[in-house]
């Protein structure tokens, strides 16, 4: 019976070593045609992100897109301009909206920008708030502008942003659409 119970015992180990000797691989191999070779890559590019405004006299917010640098932080005027130039966007926000529209008056001339010619105002909301807009023309460093302006007013009558941007004639197709997307970024905070 013993001679018996080793044979039983013997042939299970042989099979069981068998089946675990085909299922697994050596981690310790050195057949190197079964291992797949380390790939050195680069980490990847970091990606530029926009960035949001948030103004602490009215509860808005602005999003920029990514390469837009502040150029001027005033008690005023916050003005953004993308590295390369031809445009800016500057904005003003507080709880008095009669203060907004007087600074946004002497912005231009601050701005250095002559014969400004406005169209029509026309009324329209961003993001459920109120807004107005107007589009036109000016000179700015003796160049032809396309200027664009929003008077958005904030919820509950807490305030005012005026959002205004500049765009060389010259830079219109590379500036143009995003000065016009972040004029339509603004919400409420």
């Amino acid at each position: 019976m013993l001679a018996r119970g080793t044979a039983i015992f013997s042939v299970t180990a042989m099979l069981s070593a068998v089946l675990l000797a085909g299922c697994c691989k050596n981690n310790n191999s050195s057949n190197n045609e079964e291992e797949l070779p380390l790939i050195e890559t680069p980490p990847p590019t970091p990606i530029a992100t926009d960035s949001v405004v948030q103004f602490s006299k009215v509860p808005l917010s602005v999003t920029l897109p990514a390469g837009w640098n502040q150029t001027q932080n005033t008690t005023q005027w916050l003005v953004y301009r993308p590295s390369n130039g031809g445009a800016l966007v500057a904005m003003s926000g507080e709880k008095s909206c009669t203060l907004v529209n007087t600074r946004f008056a002497s912005a231009l001339r601050e701005l250095g920008l002559t014969n400004v010619v406005w169209g029509t105002p026309q009324n329209t909301t961003i993001h459920g708030l109120r807004a107005k807009i107007a589009a036109g023309t000016a000179i700015e460093a003796n160049q032809l502008s396309y200027v664009k302006y929003s008077l958005t007013y904030a919820a509950g009558g807490q305030g005012c942003l005026i959002t205004l941007y500049n765009v060389w004639q010259s830079r219109a197709d590379d500036f143009r659409a995003t000065a016009d997307q972040i004029i339509l970024s603004v919400r409420p905070q």
